[in-house]
């Protein structure tokens, strides 16, 4: 029996009920455990930190969500957050990716100066759900889960529509890679769209933290 529902917050449980009951989500279930019983030291991030971005966003709270693709597939870098990485790899060091590496560019171009380091729960605390496409990967592999569809159904249009249908315009959703088909069906009916430029994105990601 899979215990990951046990991982997700109780708000999102709560939000999410429906999907929690149906095939598709024993399906998604099912399809993780064989996948982590054969390869799971080789699965980043760590399953503790797989549903981190829902651990570190209340969905009460969630203003704006920043759409990424998968997580970081080298070593020490994924956990749980769109974008993000631990704190104590140096913004000048080779391991800092290069999409976070864009993001912070862009930042200190529109002038609101640069990251400290590449830790962005901070943004999460603040209702930026930093949401990946696939919630887990392969190490060494990127996109090896985007490809097998373990996650589609659960960070797809499902979640997206009720996120919009629930507050309505009050949801942005950014991206800085082009989305997975399932995200992009809902995407591209979202009147708050933003392209995956990425001074639009850093753009939009300060003035929803700020209001």
């Amino acid at each position: 029996m899979s215990n990951l529902l046990s991982l997700i917050p109780n708000d999102w449980q709560v939000f999410l009920s429906d999907y929690f009951v149906s095939r598709d989500w024993q399906q998604l279930c099912d399809a993780f455990d064989q996948e982590y019983q054969m390869r799971g030291q080789f699965i980043r991030p760590d399953k503790e930190l797989l549903f981190n971005a829902l651990k570190l966003t209340p969905v009460s709270e969630v203003k704006v969500i920043l759409l990424g693709q998968d997580p970081y597939h080298s070593p020490g870098l994924a956990q749980g957050l769109a974008f993000s990485i631990p704190r104590d790899i140096a913004l000048r060091s080779k391991q800092f990716p290069s999409s976070l590496r864009n993001i912070n560019k862009a930042l200190q171009i529109e002038g609101f100066g640069s990251l400290e380091n590449g830790d962005l729960s901070h943004w999460a605390k603040q209702g930026v759900l930093l949401l990946n496409t696939a919630l887990s990967v392969r190490l060494g592999e990127a996109g090896s889960h985007s490809q097998l569809g373990i996650w589609s159904g659960f960070s797809g249009a499902r979640m997206h529509s009720r996120l919009r249908n629930t507050y309505a315009m009050q949801i942005i959703i950014a991206y800085c890679v082009p989305p997975i088909p399932q995200a992009w069906e809902f995407i591209k009916q979202c009147s708050h769209l933003f392209s995956q430029g990425i001074k639009e994105v850093v753009g939009t990601l300060v003035k929803q933290i700020n209001t």
